[in-house]
């Protein structure tokens, strides 16, 4: 046996190293619940310790969950889960925004305790927060939050208030011939090439959420219902398919496009027309043919999507690639970790889907490597240190929205200093543990499928609570995956 593999790290020692790392290269421009003094007994409670030989990956594991501890925040009405440390304008109650809630849910959902997660759920059910700002895949988390976490009970008490957000949401949603209208902006997703209109966002959101709702239903023994939402889910998903699917990816029908598919006809624009990271959103939700996959092709290419800081959100040969805006956050081709995070779960789905795939294990470890990589930012002074922040060039690699904002002075109006240092709009460590080493829960027994590489002869996790039920997994090539139930 190579020694080398043998595991004999302390996790708990190893986590302290961490957290004394981002501790000490830190400040704290905002009083959090959970203090950085407070962080090491936190984590250590509550998060799954990992150990595995891509130290990058693992370091930023560790970092995302010190980062998302920070958007813990108590009100009045329960603990939310913020975007923000600094209040914006957009904000709703409590500098909430639901635009990243289905990631929060996935994110928080491996924590052990998990009560600030369900009062974050009624935070919105019970119309605190603004459920409706952005468009989100609200249903499908919750329903993701509870399955992990054998807590289908909790959902089914609030079925009617489930019911009642996702039949709002379908009455503020403008509907087209079967398929729902967005605005790029109400996506999250500013000044993209594609502009508003029928997006691959909204629409796949809708299913996912349907579909969700259905098996909340089925559980309930409200047949009616379920096969409700499982007719409309369908007739959605054939309207995908057949509308926004153009042969090659799934793309958005324009504000330009829209008399003319009233009309029953598919037309699209050259300004408009255009492969975004949004196209790969389906996946995330098993709404494509086998036969689609072939639009995977574009996210390893050069030429489209791929470059060394991360993949870009819109196709690097389109003309408007980059355009110029004076806004300071734009969706046509600066590298966004919220989109990064979709791709990393649809491509993850998909393997995950099929035991043969052309994009490989080594090659999603490439992408998510990157992604943990890109997860830094370069001081005056000239030291590294680890940070998350909204979006990054694709052509230096530098946090764009910041240096923006920085040279503007940081106005106060739009977030004041360092509006964007420890932003919570993304995933990594849900990606890591439901992805790349692929734990999942269901029907009362934990499973194991992972995407490692061929190279990798170990990795280990403890304080893993899953299902109401603690345990430690230790996986070596010699002896394979052990799960001890502790």
């Amino acid at each position: 046996m190579n020694k080398s593999v043998v595991i004999v790290m302390n996790l708990k020692e190893r986590l302290k190293e961490y957290v004394a790392q981002f501790n000490m290269n830190d400040v704290e421009y905002i009083k959090t619940d959970i203090s950085n003094n407070e962080v090491f007994e936190f984590l250590s409670s509550e998060i799954p310790l990992i150990e595995i030989p891509d130290k990058e990956i693992e370091r930023t594991y560790y970092f995302r969950y010190w980062v998302f501890r920070k958007h813990i925040k108590n009100t009045p009405h329960g603990h939310i889960v913020t975007e923000f440390l600094p209040s914006v304008d957009w904000a709703g109650a409590y500098n909430s925004i639901n635009c990243a809630t289905p990631f929060h849910l996935l994110e928080g959902r491996w924590l052990k305790n998990t009560t600030f997660l369900e009062e974050y759920i009624d935070f919105f059910l019970d119309n605190i927060g603004d459920a409706f700002f952005y468009s989100m895949a609200f249903v499908w988390a919750i329903v993701s939050y509870a399955e992990l976490n054998a807590r289908e009970c909790f959902v089914q008490e609030r079925y009617e208030k489930i019911k009642a957000w996702y039949e709002e949401r379908l009455k503020r949603t403008p509907e087209i011939n079967g398929l729902y209208y967005s605005v790029d902006g109400r996506d999250g997703m500013e000044f993209s090439i594609s502009g508003s209109g029928l997006r691959p966002t909204m629409n796949s959101y809708i299913y996912a959420d349907s579909l969700a709702l259905a098996k909340i239903a089925r559980q309930l023994k409200k047949i009616d219902d379920a096969e409700k939402y499982e007719a409309f889910a369908n007739n959605l998903r054939k309207c995908i398919l057949d509308s926004l699917w153009d042969g090659d990816f799934f793309v958005t029908i324009p504000d330009c496009c829209l008399e003319d598919f009233k009309n029953g006809s598919i037309t699209h624009s050259d300004e408009h027309h255009v492969r975004e990271l949004i196209g790969y959103i389906p996946w995330m939700y098993d709404i494509p043919n086998e036969s689609d996959e072939t639009a995977w092709n574009y996210l390893l290419d050069k030429n489209c999507f791929y470059t060394k800081f991360g993949i870009t959100t819109a196709d690097q040969s389109h003309e408007r690639y980059m355009k110029k805006n004076s806004h300071e956050c734009l969706w046509n081709g600066p590298i966004w970790p919220f989109a990064t995070s979709q791709v990393l779960c649809a491509l993850a789905k998909c393997k995950q889907n099929r035991k043969e795939f052309f994009i490989s294990n080594e090659e999603y470890l490439m992408i998510l490597r990157d992604y943990a990589v890109s997860q830094k930012l370069k001081l005056d002074n000239g030291k590294t240190v680890d940070w998350i922040d909204e979006n990054k060039s694709p052509v230096d690699g530098c946090w764009l929205a910041r240096e923006n904002l920085k040279n503007q002075g940081f106005p106060v109006e739009k977030g004041g200093i360092e509006r964007g240092k420890d932003y919570n709009h993304s995933l990594f460590g849900d990606i890591v543990l439901s992805r790349l080493l692929g734990i999942s829960f269901a029907d009362g027994k934990i499973n194991i499928n992972p995407l490692i590489p061929e190279s990798w002869t170990y990795f280990k996790v403890e304080n893993l609570n899953v299902g109401g039920k603690k345990y430690n997994i230790k996986f070596t090539k010699e002896t394979g995956i052990a799960i001890d139930e502790l």
